[in-house]
């Protein structure tokens, strides 16, 4: 990749932007969509942002991957969130929260850790393998969508 650390920071600051403006206006989507389909949506979304990442050659590229931040990270934590509390019982919602926090960070921690090996050994196509993560998270998000879909149909006892 080769990118100055000045190029990097206004990179990183660009990310900050859009994860800022996910935020602001992600309520708005998830009056529309369902938090597995948000998630879905981000998982999609940063299937591109690292693949463009991972095959960036240009500051533009890089630019516009960056961009997709406010989806992956800002529509995920969204996502999270909006399931964790319409999912969870009230009782337990602290611990529910808790515990997403603490897996996230974990397997953020271990990916970085295991990534940072990958990277000095084929550089930035490393990301690729991020790509590659966030498929399984969209694999995932869809199975869960259709899931809920399926329990929505049936009949609730009692």
């Amino acid at each position: 990749m080769g990118f100055s650390a000045s190029t990097i920071g206004y990179l990183w600051a660009l990310g900050v932007i859009a994860e800022i403006t996910a935020f602001t206006f992600g309520s708005r989507l998830l009056a529309r969509v369902s938090a597995p389909a948000l998630i879905a949506l981000a998982c999609a979304a940063g299937i591109l942002r690292w693949s463009m990442i991972g095959l960036a050659e240009s500051a533009g590229v890089a630019m516009l991957a960056q961009l997709l931040q406010g989806a992956t990270l800002g529509f995920t934590q969204l996502g999270a969130a909006q399931y964790i509390r319409t999912r969870v019982p009230a009782q337990v919602i602290s611990s529910g929260t808790g515990l997403y926090s603490a897996c996230a960070g974990l397997l953020t921690a271990a990916c970085v850790f295991l990534g940072s090996y990958l990277f000095a050994s084929v550089g930035g196509r490393a990301f690729l393998l991020t790509a590659a993560l966030c498929g399984a998270g969209l694999a995932a998000a869809l199975a869960l969508q259709v899931h809920e879909a399926r329990q929505a149909r049936v009949p609730s006892a009692g």
